[in-house]
């Protein structure tokens, strides 16, 4: 729990670490009855609502998300502060393209699960990895079609997996399982997510097409050229200069440096 200590009052900013749900739970202790001000953050996700129970008793309450929650009372040892807070899902944009999201529940960031990948160890134990990772290994993040923007609408649930959802019907190609970042390893794996409408997913599909066509076209650019530059290496291999033991040229008909055979 991180927290700070005022004349007056204490501020409990954070809950780390914390068992994942709704509830956050404190025990005041005190020497002997004690006045001062309580205050508890309320995040900017808890959009939901926020209930207040102390020594299991209601409270009411007024805080709105985003702002602390106040309690000024005379505190006597083991009062019970239990504060609830219900996650959601939710999507948090990037702030200069709002249709490229995370989405999120609650304060966790949920990654998409992209398939599984055999990561090396000198790429695990090592920094800079952004960079040094295989530019064919990386996979395209499917797109996100969907007419609302509240994820509730097509990301459900999945059954038996606390904590994993998957989408609904909204992913193209196909849809996706996402699961909180922090529990991914050895997978490819998205974040951010392009939202569009059934039109924004053709352009995309055209714009990939093209990509693909030009990759394919260096490819065989390359190729090409890789050929032709064997066949120039065996043609000069024909040209290899000999002299015989009075320096003068022996060379094969062809040679530059022969005028006549």
């Amino acid at each position: 729990m991180l927290h700070r200590n005022e004349l007056k009052g204490l501020h409990v900013n954070s809950f780390i670490p914390n068992v994942i749900g709704s509830a956050t739970r404190l025990t005041i202790r005190a020497a002997a009855p004690t006045e001062f001000e309580l205050r508890l953050r309320v995040p900017e996700w808890a959009t939901e609502g926020v209930t207040l129970k102390i020594d299991g008793q209601d409270q009411a309450v007024t805080a709105q998300h985003g702002s602390f929650l106040s309690i000024r009372r005379t505190w006597r040892d083991q009062t019970e502060v239990e504060m609830q807070m219900p996650m959601r899902l939710w999507l948090c944009p990037m702030p200069d393209d709002p249709d490229l999201v995370a989405v999120m529940y609650g304060p966790l960031v949920l990654a998409g699960e992209l398939g599984k990948v055999d990561v090396p160890r000198d790429l695990v134990y090592t920094t800079g990895n952004w960079f040094e990772f295989p530019a064919d290994r990386i996979v395209e993040a499917p797109v996100m079609v969907a007419t609302q923007r509240d994820p509730r609408a097509w990301i459900r649930p999945v059954e038996g997996r606390p904590l994993a959802f998957r989408t609904n019907g909204a992913g193209r190609p196909g849809d996706v399982t996402l699961v909180p970042y922090h529990r991914l390893f050895d997978q490819h794996y998205a974040v951010y997510w392009r939202l569009t409408d059934e039109a924004g997913w053709q352009r995309i599909q055209f714009e990939r097409s093209a990509r693909e066509a030009a990759k394919a076209r260096e490819a065989a650019r390359q190729a090409a050229r890789a050929v032709d530059e064997q066949r120039l290496g065996q043609a000069t291999k024909q040209f290899v200069e000999v002299r015989d033991p009075f320096g003068r040229l022996d060379a094969p008909c062809g040679h530059p440096e022969i005028d006549a055979c």
